[in-house]
């Protein structure tokens, strides 16, 4: 009966994470046919919500992106492995909104906020994938991801230094290499747990 109830979070967790994921991506996408010069000028997705044109679809995007990490966090059972999973789904979601938020057009006097904001989700973005591939989970295919999302991360900052220009190109793949790691270990979670009961 309990890992009926665990396989039933663990799915309506997911769901919810990938229905966050693909609005994200999905409003994104839509911010890239109001600008398409992005590629051009070699920004960030926070360009986005420096635009007038594309500004409300970045806030929504990034809204939606946070509360989803914050119902899937609630969605999952109260137990370990998945109760750190949850608090870090919990931190991560207001500071996802505040990623949303802080650009010059939307609130600006949060605007010195926005890097800050951005660097420790990155941040503690790595923190837990480096946790679920190699801590908890020590499965092959997520040290892989890992190493992707180690490499995006880099290329990110480099870009944020002005070394190279794919700073757009590093957050996205950052960003989807981080939701497949996520989303699979919370499955490989639910199916250990189903087994151990």
């Amino acid at each position: 009966m309990e890992s009926e109830l665990i396989r039933h979070r663990v799915k309506l967790a997911v769901r919810i994470l990938i229905f966050g994921h693909a609005i994200f991506y999905a409003l994104l996408l839509l911010c890239f046919a109001l600008l398409p010069q992005i590629f051009i000028v070699a920004h960030g997705i926070s360009y986005f919500g420096d635009n007038q044109i594309s500004r409300i679809p970045y806030l929504i995007a990034f809204f939606v992106f946070g509360l989803t990490l914050f119902v899937g966090g609630l969605a999952l059972p109260k137990k370990d492995p998945f109760k750190i999973l949850r608090f870090s789904l919990f931190v991560l979601a207001p500071i996802a909104v505040g990623i949303g938020i802080s650009t010059r057009l939307i609130f600006p006097s949060l605007g010195v906020l926005h890097v800050p904001f951005s660097m420790s989700f990155f941040v503690l973005q790595f923190v837990l994938a480096f946790w679920l591939a190699l801590l908890i989970n020590q499965d092959g295919f997520n040290k892989y991801l890992l190493i992707l999302i180690f490499i995006s991360g880099i290329i990110s900052l480099l870009s944020f230094k002005n070394i190279l220009p794919y700073l757009l190109e590093g957050q996205i793949l950052y960003q989807f290499i981080f939701a497949i790691l996520l989303i699979r270990s919370i499955l490989l979670f639910g199916k250990n747990e189903g087994e151990h009961l």
